[in-house]
Parts: C-alpha cells; sequence; structure tokens
C-alpha cells in the first residue's frame, strides 16, 4: 500500500510539469488523454504513467495505437473504439476507419509479454455493425497503397539510373507487392475479369500505369519521356525532387507559380501551397489565435487570410520566425509539422533555382532557408545565431539599440566601449569575439576579356574571420578497439594555413623561341602534313 502511494505521489509531481493544463486535472479521477497536438514531452508523460498503471483509462486518438508499443492490459483496461469514422484530409470529409486500424487499435489489448487474453470493444452505427462484424470474423488481406505514389517512386527510379526506358519500368513493377495483390485480388485495382483472362500477366495494364505517370513526370519537367524510343531521362527539376523528397503534385504547383522575379512575400505564398500542407485544416477554434499572429507576428502579407489552408501555412512559418509564443497546442503540433517540411522544400527550391541561372531568385532563396534554418528573420543581428552564448536580456538591449549595432560597428569599437553600451562589462569581450566568428572575406576581382561576346572575371577571396571549432565544426579522427572498452582517443585535425592545390593545373608559360622550318623534320611525308 506504501509503495503505492509513494507512486501516485511522484506522478502527481511529475504531472504537475506538465504543460497541458486539462492533464493535472483529469489525472486526480485517474483518466488522462493523448492526441497529436500535444507537446512530445506531455505524451511521454502521458504514455510513461499508463505504462506503470497510475493512468486507469486513457482516452486517445488513433495515433497512439499505431506507432506506440503500449499494453492495454485486458484485466484493467480494454480497448474500446468509440466511433468508426474519423477525417481524411486527402478525401476532405469523414471516412470508415479501414479494419487494418481496427487489427492495430485492437492489438493494444493482450499483448504476448502481457497478457493471455484480450479485451476489445468496437462502437458504430447500426448500419455499420454488419460491415465490421464480417471484417473481424474473416482475415483481411493487406492491400497495397503503392498506386497512390507511384509518380514519385517512379521519378526516384528515374534519377537513381534503375529505370531508364519504359520496358525497365514494367519489369520493375512486377517486383512489387502491388503487381502481386493486383495478381490476387484485381477488382480492388479496377482490373475487370475480361481483361485479366486476356492479360493474365498485367502486361499492358502494367504498361498502362507507368506510361501514365511518365506522362505526368514529363508534363512535370521532371524527366524527358520519349514515347517513339521509349527512353526516360532524369531532369535537374526530378533530380532535385527525389534529393529532397518533394513531391510531384508540389512540382507542378511550383511550376505554375515560380518566376525568375519573385520577392519573399511571394516565395512565402507559393511555398504555402505545397501539397505537403494539403492534410492540414483551418479549424474554426484556431481563428482567434491565428488573427493575432497575423496581426502582431507576420513580418509580409498573407493572402488568403486564416480562413483557408494556404494562409494558415503562410501565417505559421512567419511566426515561427519571429518566436512567437503559440497557445493552442493543435497550432503548436501544426508549427511543428510545417517546420519540418519547410526547410527541406525551400533549399529544394534553392538547388533547383541555381542550376537554372535565376540568380536573384537564387539569393532570396537562399536567405529564406537560412532564416527557417535559424529561426529568426534576415533583418534581425546576426549575432542571434550564437544561441545561448548571449543571453535574452543583453539581446533585447542589442536589438533596442539606436542606430542599429551593426557587426561592422561591433568590429570597430573596444571591448570595454561594447561592455558600457549594452550595460554588461562581461558581454564587451564576448561580442568582439562573436564578431570575429561571423564568417566574412575579402574579395579583390578583375575582369579579362577572351573575345569579343566573352569575359573572364578572376577574383580572390581571401577569409577575414577567426575559426572557432565550437561553431565552424573540425576534423576529428576517433580511435577505437573492438575488445577493450574505455581505449577510445580522438585525434583533431587543425586546417589552420592550409593551402590546397590549385584546381586547373597552370598551363606551361609559353617560351619565345623561333619556329623551325618544316624541311628539320627530314622526311618529305612528314613535311607534306604541315
Amino acid at each position: 500500500m506504501s509503495c503505492e502511494t509513494d507512486k501516485m505521489v511522484d506522478s502527481a509531481r511529475e504531472i504537475r510539469r506538465a504543460r497541458h493544463k486539462g492533464l493535472q486535472e483529469l489525472f486526480e479521477a485517474g483518466f488522462a488523454i493523448h492526441h497529436a497536438g500535444m507537446l512530445r514531452m506531455d505524451r511521454n508523460l502521458v504514455e510513461k504513467l499508463f505504462r506503470a498503471g497510475v493512468i486507469r483509462v486513457l482516452v486517445c486518438t488513433a495515433t497512439l495505437a499505431w506507432g506506440v508499443n503500449l499494453p492495454a492490459h485486458s484485466v484493467r483496461t480494454p480497448v474500446v473504439i468509440k466511433g468508426t469514422e474519423m477525417y481524411d484530409s486527402s478525401h476532405g470529409n469523414f471516412v470508415d476507419i479501414s479494419m487494418l486500424d481496427v487489427m492495430q487499435i485492437f492489438g493494444r489489448a493482450g499483448r504476448p509479454q502481457y497478457d493471455t487474453e484480450g479485451h476489445g470493444t468496437i462502437i458504430t452505427a447500426h448500419n455499420k455493425l454488419r460491415h465490421y462484424l464480417s471484417l473481424l470474423t474473416n482475415q483481411f488481406p493487406i492491400e497495397s497503397q503503392f498506386k497512390k505514389y507511384l509518380t514519385d517512386n517512379m521519378n526516384a527510379e528515374i534519377v537513381s539510373g534503375t529505370i531508364t526506358t519504359i520496358d525497365e519500368a514494367i519489369d520493375w513493377i512486377r517486383d512489387t507487392y502491388l503487381y502481386i495483390r493486383m495478381r490476387k485480388n484485381p477488382q480492388c485495382y479496377g482490373i475487370g475479369e475480361a481483361d485479366l483472362r486476356h492479360d493474365r500477366d498485367l502486361y499492358e495494364y502494367r504498361r498502362r500505369l507507368v506510361t501514365e505517370s511518365a506522362e505526368d513526370l514529363d508534363r512535370a519537367k521532371m524527366v524527358r519521356f520519349s514515347p517513339e524510343a521509349g527512353t526516360l531521362d532524369p531532369t535537374d527539376l526530378g533530380r532535385t525532387a527525389s534529393h529532397y523528397y518533394i513531391k510531384y503534385d508540389t512540382i507542378m504547383k511550383f511550376n505554375e507559380l515560380i518566376s525568375d522575379m519573385m520577392d519573399e512575400r511571394a516565395i512565402f505564398a507559393m511555398i504555402a501551397t505545397a501539397q505537403e500542407f494539403d492534410q492540414l485544416k483551418s479549424r474554426e477554434d484556431e481563428f482567434e489565435e491565428l488573427e493575432d499572429l497575423l496581426r502582431h507576428e507576420c513580418q509580409l502579407g498573407v493572402p488568403g487570410g486564416v480562413e483557408n489552408k494556404n494562409g494558415k501555412v503562410n501565417i505559421l512559418m512567419q511566426s515561427q520566425l519571429s518566436r512567437a509564443k503559440i497557445d493552442s497546442f493543435s497550432l503548436v503540433s501544426d508549427t511543428m509539422f510545417v517546420m519540418q517540411n519547410v526547410n527541406r522544400i525551400a533549399r529544394g527550391l534553392f538547388d533547383y533555382v541555381v542550376k537554372k541561372g535565376w540568380a536573384l531568385l537564387a539569393e532570396h532563396l537562399l536567405r529564406l532557408s537560412l532564416m527557417f534554418e535559424r529561426r529568426q528573420w534576415a533583418y534581425e543581428t546576426p549575432l542571434r545565431q550564437f544561441g545561448n552564448e548571449i543571453s535574452f536580456e543583453v539581446m533585447s538591449k542589442i536589438e533596442r539599440l539606436k542606430p542599429p549595432l551593426t557587426i561592422a560597428l561591433i568590429k570597430e569599437m573596444t571591448a570595454d566601449d561594447l561592455g558600457r553600451l549594452v550595460r554588461h562589462t562581461s558581454y564587451g569581450s564576448i561580442l568582439k569575439r562573436l564578431a570575429d566568428t561571423l564568417p566574412s572575406v575579402a574579395v579583390e576581382a578583375c575582369i579579362k576579356p577572351i573575345t569579343r561576346t566573352v569575359l573572364m572575371v578572376e577574383a580572390m577571396i581571401k577569409p577575414t574571420f577567426r575559426w572557432d571549432d565550437r561553431h565552424h565544426g573540425k576534423y576529428i579522427i576517433h580511435c577505437g578497439f573492438d575488445r577493450w572498452l574505455g581505449c577510445e582517443l580522438n585525434v583533431s585535425l587543425p586546417c589552420r594555413q592550409l593551402i590546397l592545390p590549385e584546381k586547373f593545373v597552370p598551363y606551361t608559360r609559353l617560351l619565345d623561341l623561333d619556329p623551325l622550318p618544316v624541311t628539320a623534320l627530314n622526311n618529305p611525308l612528314y613535311e607534306s602534313i604541315y
């Protein structure tokens, strides 16, 4: 009894540290909640307490059952599915939970490690009862979803060189689980019995699938497809999409919107249309907070406002750069999802635009991708990139100074003057050191004419900053032994004063010599050549 009491006291102490305001009140009654809108630390705490048996009833969305090894013991906690409809963003409405998901959720009860039996209850509408009973009493085969993502996967195979022709793509389909299920259950994939009788190997159906995908990729300029020769060649855009995992539908939208004269406002609006964000929806209970973020945190305009998906994504991107505090847990979850995807999308766009030769747009996209990676606006002081080395109080003073304290000004001032300026004497030397650590170079350039239409630009670039291993990184040789512990050795390799060889071998200087006559060859045949 004392042990159980101690466990409850410790658990109550832990639950008080949770960010979610309702968890403590629910915990006192033995209840808890778990959904994707909660912070990761709160979800981990709930899972830990439920596994320990302190939480008796856990109300959760299906995400808990899909990805977590969290058993519900049959004696204490049977699994109950209340309602069999869920919102599917790809359909834009509520759809029935698939039998595969039902079996996965019921799998929480009666786990082999914990129990010998499990109890599951499903609560559904009366008109759907017969449907789920028939599925529960029969083995339900797992169907392939590969057809939905065939275009993106085919592009990846073309880029990697696995597929170079339509015939190779047809053979590639034959090695997938999709082909196995199409043979076993053709009706599920739109193949009639008559088609199967005339095409037992589904060769023509596979050809139609890969040809349609190839035409889609060619239309998106991701692949060059020759219908006559049946060849498939990757393009720079296709390579970029494959490398950065950008979906085909997103590329199609970007092709319609992108231009070489876009400003940052237009780039934000374009990224917000990416198909990766289609699952996000604007909820009515979020409008008030989104409006507040739009007014106070968004530095650029937001086309569409808060009532559509594109406007919501745009607001969340700009709010993250402003380091805004978001209260709604669903918006916190959506912001995390947006920022996980926007980094690679922005980098992918920059990579493609550089290859296309759009210099001005490339500059905007590089600045934008760095803003997302560093979580700050470009106009803010670069010293923010050093994280916790500067306190919040000193950083606020630096950003409030008028005129602004630029990096060039910091380098000119003495450490004592800087300390007095920010009213913190010990930070003078720190600011000097960090300013000298920021990468900077000195460039000397000249133009030399090669022909009337070709100019050569010769540039001499020298670093003018101080290398710091903590911020710029270093090369380390790590030595370990396969049969001994505690004998590891790290050797740091300094890169200072390292002189790299020229990229191109210089030509031998032309000597000022008098040419010999062709008769010096002493061979009529050789002389006839010249």
